[in-house]
């Protein structure tokens, strides 16, 4: 009867963790969402928002992987590992976005003031440059995008593709090899992940060509 008590406990313990862990994660992926949103329409107060949410939550993280390395019980995962999201690979990601203070991004006033000078310019090129809305295999417009950038593995690559063209690719295998010409990395199912950024990259890339057709008609008084 002890022992059944036990076991029932443990298990309580490990489903209570496990709804935890589903919690932290959509945080997480809250919190880069909001992260790539400040990168093209932030301003310094919401950057400074994201800062302190941002350095409470992994002081969570850490915590409990320090908890959790230190237990000797090691039937109960405190931080669940995700294939496709590695807590650590998403540390730095928001962490280089939010202290790139040379390249932080202004607030639609003040880009729609600026929108003809020459800094301006530059920052939409190199805008463009970054990101393609266009699946690699298709080339039509990405509706659903996947990427494996939120892992941690050295043999991955970071393009963007239409779900159901990549997932058409790897039927019913774990793996493939890039299918863009001259990457040599692999797609693995497993890794593939929705991408948060390329939706906001959209959104600023419509913005700037709003600016841009009302910047260049003639102003009749």
């Amino acid at each position: 009867m002890e022992n059944n008590d036990v076991q029932n406990e443990l298990f309580g313990m490990t489903q209570a963790w496990s709804r935890y862990n589903d919690y932290l994660y959509i945080l997480t992926n809250q919190l880069l969402s909001l992260t790539y949103a400040h990168k093209y329409f932030g301003t310094e107060e919401s950057c400074n928002v994201l800062k302190e949410i941002f350095n409470n939550l992994y002081t969570e993280i850490e915590a409990l992987n320090k908890f959790e390395n230190n237990n000797t019980n090691k039937s109960i995962k405190y931080i669940e590992k995700r294939d496709n999201f590695n807590f650590n690979k998403i540390h730095k990601i928001i962490s280089e976005i939010l202290n790139n203070t040379s390249k932080r991004s202004e607030s639609p006033k003040s880009i729609g003031r600026r929108a003809s000078t020459d800094s301006e310019e530059l920052q939409i090129e190199e805008l463009k440059s970054t990101f393609s809305d266009q699946c690699p295999i298709s080339r039509s417009t990405i509706i659903q995008p996947v990427t494996q950038k939120y892992c941690d593995d050295n043999n991955t690559c970071e393009h963007i593709f239409e779900r159901n063209n990549i997932l058409q690719f790897l039927r019913n295998r774990n793996f493939i090899e890039c299918p863009v010409i001259g990457c040599n990395k692999k797609v693995y199912k497993v890794y593939l992940h929705k991408d948060l950024e390329l939706d906001y990259f959209k959104k600023n890339q419509k913005f700037h060509k709003y600016i841009e057709n009302i910047t260049s008609k003639p102003l009749f008084f």
